[in-house]
């Protein structure tokens, strides 16, 4: 039988070891307040200002959220550099509609999974 990983279980696992990377921030109740509202923020928002207030933030946690949807960005675009940035290649980059659409899409998906993996394996009860 061939080695095949089911999409949703391949965005689990990379968002639990992104979440993993976390370490006392997943007790902050403002962090997870945060976490909570993503989808939303992104559905709101679009990606490019969701990715834009994750960075601007001066506190390492969301850097480290944008730091994990940058990378799984960069898989999705097949972009292999240690240099990568979203906010930069969408910015940079005339994309077109459908591909950017589709890129918001997933990162929405992704957004959800970080949502879903964090409250059930990281969020501490008076969070959830």
């Amino acid at each position: 039988m061939a080695n095949y990983v089911v999409p949703d279980i391949k965005i689990a696992k990379e968002v639990k070891n992104a979440l993993g990377t976390l370490g006392s921030a997943t007790e902050d109740k403002d962090f997870w307040g945060f976490v909570k509202g993503l989808p939303s923020m992104i559905v709101q928002e679009g990606i490019l200002q969701s990715l834009a207030f994750m960075k601007a933030k001066k506190d390492k946690k969301y850097h480290q959220v944008f730091n994990a949807f940058n990378s799984y960005a960069g898989d999705l675009l097949n972009i292999r550099d240690n240099n990568f940035n979203l906010i930069k290649y969408l910015i940079d980059q005339s994309i077109e509609l459908e591909k950017y659409m589709y890129l918001e899409n997933q990162m929405l998906q992704y957004a959800m999974w970080f949502k879903r993996i964090g409250l059930a394996l990281y969020a501490p009860e008076d969070c959830k």
